[in-house]
């Protein structure tokens, strides 16, 4: 079987990792550089381009080309300098403004850092509508928002095994924006009930058709909630969750993690990414470091499946031994960057797909990796150019 990325084709084995950029994208992000330094009234030259856009100058000539065929760059017949057009100057301002805004975006509602946050928007600003970008540009400048509707809802993605109050608010389908508050509204329902169960197979509904009766609506996974008065005759009426509470009532059927939320266990930081997995966000602050195949967390025992972005950074003064466990998928950017006296690193997981930049920027020079002989191939293009000097070695 062919491992994610052997094939050369670039897949990384993980959706929204897979996607190479276009040539529009390239092109659109030097048209946004040339814009940003011509406002700070720097000369624009190519040998400049070439080293922001760690690309030759012969293919920067390719897209040159096309850039004053676009009607972006004035024809310079191969000079050093490069000049704007009006339009490259409108158009590039516009790539400025949904860079920011976008970047800005993604700080406020995932928490990234500026890098991360700006590279994720070097990937979106190109491909979403003006609509969508007229909407964050709203929302950024007075936070206001719209109710969402999400029909066919699978409470399985957002929330883990358990039992959780919400307060329910009603509105119109015409009535989106500004949206009506749920105290607001003539049918309103407070503290309903949602018990979320696992999910069922094939199999187990065919064994158990009936269901617990009387209960056959809190026991739908997924679906439409039902609420007082939102039955027949009412169908034109949307559902919004509002204020879900973070943690399962008291009266939870099983132990479970909660989805987002953080936990300390040996000295690590880990964040659950669903009821049973969890990601290391910040190694402990030792010489030598394993990051088990799975850890105890309030009695789950739940499988470590990833590394996260800057993991070691509390680590990386002491650091010299990591030993990556047998469950870990992806290793996030900068992991082990800075961590200058790390010298051996033993990767004990077969699954691993996708590895982050500069993960390994800076470790020691003398460092060695060693990897399961069966994936030694693939690891070594997985790891490649990872910030790591040239006499580190993979076996």
């Amino acid at each position: 079987m062919t491992q994610p990325g052997e094939n050369g084709d670039g897949f990384q084995g993980k959706i929204g990792q897979n996607v190479r950029k276009s040539r529009t994208e390239i092109e659109e992000n030097i048209l946004r550089l040339l814009y940003e330094w011509w406002v700070q009234g720097r000369q624009l030259t190519r040998d400049m381009v070439c080293e922001k856009m760690e690309m030759t100058r012969r293919k920067l000539a390719y897209y040159i080309t096309s850039m004053t065929d676009h009607g972006y760059l004035e024809k310079t017949a191969g000079q050093e300098i490069l000049l704007l057009t009006d339009f490259g100057k409108e158009q590039g301002a516009d790539c400025h403004c949904r860079h920011q805004s976008i970047t800005h975006f993604i700080q406020m509602t995932c928490g990234l850092d500026e890098e991360d946050a700006a590279e994720n928007a070097c990937r979106m600003e190109h491909v979403i509508s003006g609509d969508v970008i007229e909407g964050i540009y709203h929302f950024l400048r007075t936070g206001e928002i719209y109710d969402s509707v999400v029909r066919n809802m699978d409470f399985h993605t957002r929330y883990a095994v358990g039992r959780y109050t919400f307060s329910m608010a009603i509105y119109q389908m015409d009535r989106r924006y500004p949206r009506v508050l749920a105290e607001d509204d003539p049918v309103f329902a407070k503290g309903d009930v949602i018990d979320e169960k696992p999910s069922q197979t094939p199999e187990e509904d065919d064994q158990n058709p009936g269901g617990d009766q009387g209960n056959e609506d809190n026991n739908k996974p997924s679906g439409d909630v039902q609420t007082p008065g939102t039955g027949a005759g009412q169908n034109q009426n949307t559902q919004n969750s509002q204020n879900a509470a973070q943690t399962p009532d008291a009266g939870a059927q099983k132990a479970s993690l909660r989805t987002g939320a953080t936990y300390t266990a040996g000295g690590n930081t880990y964040q659950a990414a669903s009821a049973g997995t969890v990601a290391l966000t910040a190694a402990a602050n030792k010489k030598s470091v394993n990051v088990p195949a799975t850890v105890n967390i309030n009695g789950v025992t739940a499988k470590v499946t990833a590394i996260g972005n800057n993991a070691f950074k509390k680590a990386r003064k002491k650091l010299t031994k990591v030993t990556i466990g047998a469950n870990v998928t992806s290793i996030g950017k900068k992991a082990f960057a800075g961590c200058k006296k790390l010298k051996k690193i033993t990767v004990k997981t077969k699954q691993l797909n996708s590895v982050g930049a500069k993960a390994l920027k800076g470790i020691s020079k003398n460092a060695v990796i060693k990897v399961p002989k069966k994936n030694k191939k693939v690891y070594t293009k997985l790891l490649k150019n990872k910030g790591q000097v040239k006499s580190v070695k993979i076996r």
